[in-house]
């Protein structure tokens, strides 16, 4: 019997997985948006520093 109530409740199991999954869907969706942002401000530096070399000779 003590082994059977140790076991977690499968109601509050599932909503954490929920949770979890749902957090998990934003740190992701952060972690894309940060990438792309990061990815655009390297081209754009690229682009600039591309620019400036070949204005000046």
């Amino acid at each position: 019997m003590k082994k059977s109530m140790s076991l977690p409740k499968p109601k509050t199991k599932k909503l954490l997985g929920k949770k979890f999954i749902e957090l998990a869907k934003k740190v992701r969706k952060g972690f894309e948006e940060q990438e792309k942002y990061l990815r655009e401000k390297r081209a754009q530096d690229e682009y600039s520093i591309f620019s400036h070399t070949h204005s000046h000779s």
